[in-house]
Order: C-alpha cells, then structure tokens, then sequence
C-alpha cells in the first residue's frame, strides 16, 4: 500500500511538473505561439550599377542606372530557434530590360543604332532575422541579415558597330554570360499581425555582389549585382 501511493504521488508529481513546464514555455511564447512562418513577397529591385560594366555601358549609351529597375518576387522560410531569433531560408527573382542607343553614332540615315540589355537574377539566402518584439504585438519591427548567392544572366542583343572594321559597320548579335556571385545581405521591415497565423510586412533588403564577366562578356571586367529590394509581403505561422 505504501509503495502504490508513493508511485501515485510520483506519478501526480510528474503531471504536475509536465503542466508547469508546458505553461511556463506557453507563456514565455506568447499566444502566437508558431514555430515556422513562410513569407511570400513582391516589389522592386532597384540596382546599384556600378563597376566596370554598368559603367562603360553608361558612358558609350543612352542609359542610367534607373532604367534598370524591375520586378522582384521572393519568398522565405523562418524557424524560431530561441526567442523572437530565427533563421532565415529563402531567394529572390528579379528582371529588367532597356533599350540602348549609342551616344555618339548613329546609321547612314540618321537613326539611332540600338540594342536591348536584359538582366535577371535568382538570389538564395541564408541568415538570421531577429524580431524586435513578441508574435502578438501589434507592430513587429524586425532586423536581419546573411550570406547570399546570386545567379545572374546578362544578355545583349540588337544592333552594334564593329570598330576593328574599316570603314566601321552595323552588325546584329547577341551576346550572353551566366554565372555565380557570392555576398551578403542585410534587411529591415515591419510586420502586422492579421490574426493568430496571418500577418502582412513591408521590407527593405540590401544586397551585395560581384561577379567577373565571362563567356561573350570575357574581358569586359565585374558585374555589379548589388541593389535594393522593397517589398510588401504576407506570411503564414505554423
């Protein structure tokens, strides 16, 4: 008798610790208590354009960085690895494309000699994303950053004077390079809670990264690939 009522009072002292661990770790995570989220996001991508290539294709056409801002989609997976801290999965889509005209030449009648640049980007990130305040907030400002690989595809195609050639003419081409850039990223938003698992977010997100030119670019020196993302997005706790 004496030991089936030690196993009984063992056995309501587990429980009972069981119950205040559970509440203990419920109330430290608030009522929105969720795990993971996945963000879905849509905006623009605004390019630095700077380095070698941006900036003699800026000199000898009629362009500017501007001209070069596109649509941008994303999206991202965070898991809560300690409180308000999680890391952080996700990529991001950008394309844009301009028509080019020399500055300084033109045809034999007069017309501008043109070609069109495209540039896109897939970027895959990987960091931390630390929330300023709880889930159940009604304003979430939040901080993050990471490393980042950028995969780009330059192309050029349209109307181009061949220099070497005397007299000098007008040929049509195209010309592309694809590769790998490596680099950082930094990011800043604010989230508004909708409900238990729903909430919108507005963000800014800062990359950096450089690539050397190579295939029909050889030679042309580093591609710039770092710019500015603003976004508005939605995300699902779970």
């Amino acid at each position: 008798m004496q030991l089936r009522t030690s196993n009984r009072l063992l056995g309501s002292a587990a429980v009972a610790l069981a119950l205040l661990t559970t509440t203990a770790v419920e109330a430290q995570r608030g009522p929105y208590g969720a795990e993971n989220e996945l963000r879905l996001r849509a905006g623009v991508f605004t390019p630095r354009a700077g380095g070698d290539y941006w900036n003699g294709s800026f000199n000898d056409f009629t362009a500017s960085s501007r001209d070069f801002q596109g649509g941008a989609i994303g999206v991202d997976y965070m898991h809560e690895i300690a409180p308000l801290l999680n890391i952080m999965v996700g990529g991001s889509v950008y394309y844009a494309d301009h028509d080019l005209a020399y500055r300084d030449f033109e045809d034999q009648n007069g017309h501008s000699i043109i070609h069109t640049t495209r540039i896109s980007t897939s970027s895959f990130d990987l960091g931390l994303v630390l929330k300023l305040a709880p889930n159940h907030s009604p304003i979430i400002p939040y901080i993050g950053g990471g490393g980042t690989a950028v995969h780009y595809q330059l192309e050029e195609e349209g109307d181009f004077v061949d220099f070497g050639a005397s007299p000098r003419r007008i040929f049509r081409d195209r010309f592309r390079s694809d590769d790998f850039a490596y680099g950082w990223f930094a990011l800043a938003g604010v989230e508004v809670p909708l409900g238990r698992n729903v909430s919108i977010y507005a963000e800014g997100r800062y990359q950096d990264a450089h690539a050397d030119l190579r295939d029909d670019f050889q030679g042309f020196g580093r591609l710039d690939l770092a710019g500015t993302y603003a976004t508005f997005g939605a995300a699902w706790r779970f």
